[in-house]
């Protein structure tokens, strides 16, 4: 792993990969309404290795349509050089997906469930093209805190794995 890919993490800090570089890091968010399904989770935003979020449209040249996300699951271990070779696979997490609103959040109800495999690994079903708001809460008695961050759904948004890494607590 190169330098440029080497990112240090506080106990405060969540960090979201993908698997071509994908980097992002946040503090709490403390903004979440009452009742709001994001008020226990820490807010990720994440960017492409252009530094493009990846919640935007795709470009023109995308092709409209469903899509999916999938990723890895972990949390965050500062043991060693390589912080993901040596992060905790986290399993049987819940992965939550709602559509995103208006305002930047979860709007309405879920719209699809996951779990993490035994190895970390989670995919959601088949989405309609347009943004989403994924929210990953590690299974009860687990040492890490739960996330969520937003993708947009489009033929191509499966294509890359996301690496969602989550800060101890």
């Amino acid at each position: 792993m190169s330098n440029s890919n080497r990112y240090a993490m506080t106990s405060r800090t969540a960090l979201v990969l993908a698997a071509i570089g994908v980097i992002a890091c946040a503090g709490s968010d403390t903004s979440a309404p009452s009742g709001d399904p994001l008020s226990s989770f820490t807010r990720v935003q994440a960017k492409d290795s252009a530094a493009a979020p990846v919640d935007t449209a795709p470009s023109a040249t995308t092709p409209g349509g469903p899509g999916y996300f999938q990723g890895l699951l972990v949390g965050y271990t500062p043991v060693g050089a390589d912080t993901l070779a040596n992060s905790v696979r986290l399993t049987n997490a819940l992965v939550t997906v709602y559509r995103q609103g208006t305002d930047g959040r979860a709007s309405g109800d879920a719209v699809a469930t996951t779990t993490t495999d035994a190895s970390g690994h989670w995919q959601t079903a088949t989405l309609s093209s347009g943004s989403y708001v994924l929210t990953f809460a590690p299974s009860s008695g687990s040492d890490y805190a739960g996330a969520w961050t937003v993708g947009y759904a489009s033929p191509v948004s499966g294509s890359t794995a996301w690496w969602i890494m989550v800060q101890h607590q």
